[in-house]
Formats: C-alpha cells, sequence, structure tokens
C-alpha cells in the first residue's frame, strides 16, 4: 500500500510539473480567450463589433499613424499569453515594432516590423500590387501580398504594451489583431525577446554578434536577411561556409555548440543545391531559406538578397547565465575566404526578465 501511495503521489508531482503551455487541442480547461485589435483596442469582453453597419461590421479596422507619431496598439491588463499576432496594411520597415512585458519600460521586442516576421529585406510601402515570398513554418507565416503571421507563446503576469513608431515622411495604415489566452502563468515561465541588429558590411573575419546576453533563458530562434554584392564574392560560389557558434555559460574561445555551416544551420547542406543549381528556396516548419531575390541596388548594379530562418522549437539552447550567438560571413573558392556581405539578424529568446 505504502508504495501504491508514492507511486500515485510522484505520478501527481510529474503532471503538476508538466508546462502549462503544452496542451491537447481537445482540452477544457479554466481559461478564457482575448484578442486586441482596432475593433476592440482594449481587448474587453464583449467589446469588438460596436458600429451600427450589418450587425457591427467594420467599425474600425485600422489606424493610421502620421508622420513621427507612434500608435498604442495594445495597452492590455491580465495574466495569460500571446498566442498569435497578424498585422497587414503598410508593412514598412520604417514601422518600429516594440512589445513592454508587466511595465517594463525598456522593450523586450523592438525592431523594424517587417523583421519580426523574419523579413528583413526592405520593402515597398506601394506593395499591395506585388507579390511577395510566403514563409510557411510553424512559428512564422508570411502570405504574399505580406500579410505577417506570428505564433510564438508569449507569456505576461500583469499586462503588455504593443507600440508602432512610423518613422517616415508619410502616413501609413496598419491592421492587426493580438490574440491570447487568460490564464495561468508558472513562476518559471520565461519573457518573450526579440532582438534586431545590423551588420552592414561585416567586416571580414569578424565574427557576426546575433545576440549577447546574461540572465537565465532559452535560445528559441534566429532569422537571417544577407544581401550579396556578386562584384565582392571574390569567386566564391557561396556564402554560406561560416559557422554558427552559441556560447553558453561563461564560454571564452571554443563555443558548447556550433554549427559546421550556415546553411548546415538553416536546414540546407550543400548550399541548397539541387540539380547543379545553388539556392534553391525551401519553407519547412522549423528551417528553411525561403526567399532568393535578385535586384538593382541605389547604383545599378545587381544584388542577391536572401532570407533564411531557424526555429529552435525542438531543440532550443538553454543557459543559466549567459548565452552568445555569432555567424561568420565565410565562401568558399578552393579555399575558406573571409567576405563583406550584409548581414540583418532577429533573434527570438526566452529570458528570465522581462
Amino acid at each position: 500500500m505504502k508504495y501504491m501511495i508514492l507511486f500515485f503521489l510522484s505520478l501527481a508531482v510529474f503532471a503538476a510539473a508538466l508546462p502549462v503551455f503544452a496542451e491537447e487541442l481537445y482540452e477544457l480547461r479554466d481559461e478564457t480567450s482575448f484578442a486586441v485589435s482596432p475593433e476592440n483596442p482594449s481587448g474587453a469582453v464583449g467589446g469588438g463589433a460596436v458600429s451600427e453597419l450589418m450587425g457591427g461590421l467594420k467599425p474600425s479596422p485600422s489606424v493610421s499613424i502620421g508622420p513621427g507619431e507612434t500608435a498604442v496598439l495594445a495597452d492590455y491588463r491580465g495574466t495569460g499569453t500571446i498566442d498569435s499576432i497578424w498585422i497587414g496594411g503598410d508593412v514598412a520597415p520604417e514601422l518600429i515594432l516594440r512589445i513592454y512585458w508587466d511595465g517594463a519600460k525598456t522593450p523586450a521586442v523592438e525592431c523594424p516590423l517587417p523583421a519580426f516576421f523574419a523579413h528583413a529585406r526592405p520593402t515597398d510601402v506601394n506593395h499591395y500590387d506585388k507579390k511577395y515570398p510566403v514563409l510557411d513554418s510553424a512559428q512564422v507565416f508570411i502570405s504574399p501580398r505580406l500579410g505577417m503571421n506570428c505564433y510564438w507563446s508569449m507569456p505576461f503576469r500583469k499586462g503588455f504594451r504593443i507600440t508602432l513608431e512610423n518613422t517616415s515622411s508619410r502616413a501609413l495604415v496598419s491592421y492587426y489583431i493580438f490574440n491570447g489566452t487568460l490564464k495561468r502563468i508558472p513562476r518559471n515561465a520565461g519573457w518573450f525577446h526579440a532582438e534586431y541588429r545590423e551588420h552592414v558590411p561585416v567586416t571580414p573575419g569578424v565574427p557576426v554578434t546575433v545576440l549577447d546576453v546574461k540572465g537565465r533563458g532559452r535560445y528559441a530562434g534566429t532569422a537571417l536577411c544577407l544581401r550579396s554584392d556578386p562584384e565582392k564574392a571574390r569567386g566564391c560560389g557561396c556564402w554560406c561556409e561560416g559557422e554558427v557558434r552559441f556560447y553558453i555559460d561563461g564560454d571564452k574561445d571554443r563555443p558548447t555548440v556550433n554549427f559546421t555551416g550556415l546553411e548546415d544551420y538553416f536546414g540546407g547542406p550543400n548550399a541548397w543545391e539541387v540539380e547543379g543549381v545553388v539556392y534553391t528556396t525551401v519553407s519547412g516548419l522549423y528551417a528553411g531559406l525561403y526567399c532568393i531575390n535578385h535586384s538593382e541596388n541605389e547604383a545599378g548594379k545587381a544584388d542577391d538578397w536572401f532570407m533564411a530562418y531557424r526555429w529552435h522549437v525542438k531543440d532550443p539552447v538553454k543557459f543559466n547565465k549567459d548565452l552568445r550567438v555569432t555567424m561568420f560571413d565565410l565562401g568558399w573558392n578552393k579555399e575558406y575566404i573571409p567576405l563583406a556581405n550584409d548581414y540583418i539578424t532577429t533573434a527570438y529568446y526566452y529570458l528570465d526578465k522581462p
């Protein structure tokens, strides 16, 4: 009998230790959904669809943000998670997205709007007649007309604040909805962060720092936008020989985790070559090279744009004191050659502070 009691007690402890965020779709819990949008800016219960048009249709589907203005998209109070974000309209890099958790003065997310969705290549504000590359992954989805969707789970204890700053000289329009769940958050849940960095251009032979952070957390993903100037390629057949390195909890010269090449890290060996053609687009659940774009730069010369992503959903990099993530810009032409491409990165991670 004693062993039976111990068995059931151990089961109870195990069940209590399961992550609150892990649940089956059919599970019924003491939780409630909410949504913040231009039609219900406070996220209030029963606060949406308040117009007189056909039973509440289209009262305020978007917000216009004037030049130099900052719009507060959400200022919500409660305990729970943001489960998904959808944003459309003028998805311009001149719009700076900031997300604050639980009354923090410093944003946990601060980056150009499209870069938050792994699309850091400059976009044309008059993009409505254009077709953009599709990113079709588990955490981020981008439709051909720049409908931006993300599905990172973002916990908050007291509330959150989301703003968009318009740094352009023209008014920009934003459509959005933040869907979430009011529920209990475990004490050991980390806060979601995203850090944006530009290395334009990379200094040859010097590693690119993607993230350098102190604290306890989990690294959740990387988005890379790379602009390669063929005239500076130095005869290299590809740019993707540089390693990705994770220096964990005090690592100095040698990392604990490293990947053998950029294409390997982003899920595709041999420069994504198919039938003799390098750089073939692919978009998978957790990794991919989803965009290859050839265009002309300001000087009328050819540029090659690449956008890739890697989500560490199944293999998060865990750290207890600090984490430093680096990349190398390295090509190959019968030998390894340092390059000077433009690197734009977004790092996604959870940390023990907001």
